[in-house]
């Protein structure tokens, strides 16, 4: 046999090379493990591809599911934000319907104390404008009586009632509407003129509403009537047959509050009542409006 060290020859079952005196047996691992370096060489070269491959699959998959997420995102987002905008518009629009409310008892209290209607507008003795009907409503309003400082005694624009009546109450103005808030103006108008419930000339009485309470309007929304809310001015029913942002409008969708005689709060839609709108403001005038 051959020294697995030296490489001489040497007798088989030798312990120790006599040439190069080495121990033979570990000259034998030594050879084995030299032979068997290069494969394990080869496999760490072999293995940097399979671990290249794991992180660009692994990069992939988070990219995906990134984009999957976007994507999911963008289609759900959008419906989320339509959900909000629809809820606030509800919840405006019931908060709307809930001032109506609160004004149209007011209304109604003023007739049990005064045995009718206010007037849209009061005039002094000289027939100059004094009051409107949102300052003669002001005790019956709860919590407004002691809040707003007017004197009936005094012009509604005189110096004391102008401070009194600096910022709209939250009663007379549509959560909903912002325009003109700041400035005292009001969003919600009286009917006025012949065979109006509130006619400033002579206000009804319930007996008076021939046509029936609950289908005679009283006050409607509109969008920018650009009158103080204190202003004695309202919404001529002469001018009150079509849709304007300064009466009949809202920022409501496809139609507008409106407070009947008999206290009960209406949406009345553009599309439904355009040709029965004159009916519906008179007290006598013995029209028939569907859905009345």
């Amino acid at each position: 046999m051959k020294c697995p060290a030296c490489a001489e020859t040497i007798d088989d079952g030798t312990l120790h090379c006599p040439f190069c005196h080495g121990d033979i047996e570990k000259a034998k691992r030594d050879l084995v493990e030299e032979r068997l370096a290069p494969r394990t060489r080869k496999v760490g070269r072999t293995s940097q591809p399979v671990r290249l491959m794991y992180i660009l699959g692994t990069t992939g998959l988070v990219l995906t599911l990134f984009v999957l997420l976007v994507w999911l995102a963008s289609l759900i987002l959008p419906g989320m934000e339509r959900a909000r905008f629809a809820s606030r518009r509800d919840a405006q629009q019931h908060e709307c319907e809930g001032n109506l409310r609160r004004i149209a008892r007011a209304l109604q209290v003023y007739h049990e104390v005064h045995g009718s209607f206010p007037p849209a507008v009061t005039y002094s003795g000289d027939g100059q404008p004094m009051h409107s009907w949102r300052v003669l409503i002001l005790p019956h309003l709860e919590g407004l009586e002691s809040r707003v400082n007017y004197n009936l005694n005094e012009p509604w624009n005189s110096p004391g009632n102008r401070q009194a009546t600096l910022m709209t109450p939250a009663v007379f103005r549509c959560p909903g509407n912002d325009n003109g808030a700041s400035f005292g103006t009001t969003h919600y108008v009286a009917i006025d003129g012949p065979q109006s419930v509130m006619n400033s000339q002579q206000p009804a009485r319930l007996p008076d509403i021939v046509d029936g309470a609950g289908a005679t309007i009283v006050i409607v929304e509109g969008r920018d009537p650009a009158m103080h809310w204190a202003e004695p001015k309202d919404l001529d029913i002469r001018q009150a047959t079509s849709f304007a942002p300064n009466g009949l409008s809202s920022n409501h969708s496809d139609g507008f509050h409106a407070v009947l005689a008999d206290g009960t709060i209406r949406m009345l839609y553009y599309q439904n009542v355009s040709r029965g709108l004159p009916g519906l403001m008179t007290i006598d005038g013995g029209e028939v409006v569907e859905g009345f």
